[in-house]
């Protein structure tokens, strides 16, 4: 079992957070996605999937990984509140 955990861009609402689960766990290989809309962190678990190929489509859907990370990150976050 293999583990991704992501900090993307542009999560702003459940939708999207839905419109990322929905995406993602058509494939086969992934077993569970869990997004989270204050963060941005989204949670993959499954087998053999290619970490690679999860974050094109995810950025295709207009969630790209992103380049902030601690506090900046959490800092973007509460002011999106």
């Amino acid at each position: 079992m293999k583990t991704l955990s992501l900090q993307l861009d542009n999560v702003k609402c459940e939708g999207c957070v839905a419109k990322i689960q929905t995406a993602l766990v058509k494939h086969e290989n992934i077993r569970s996605v869990v997004a989270e809309k204050v963060t941005g962190k989204v949670l993959i678990t499954g087998d053999d999937f290619v970490n690679s190929v999860i974050l094109a489509e995810l950025a295709k859907l207009g969630f790209p990984e992103s380049k902030k990370k601690g506090f900046l990150n959490k800092l973007s976050a509460l002011i999106q509140k």
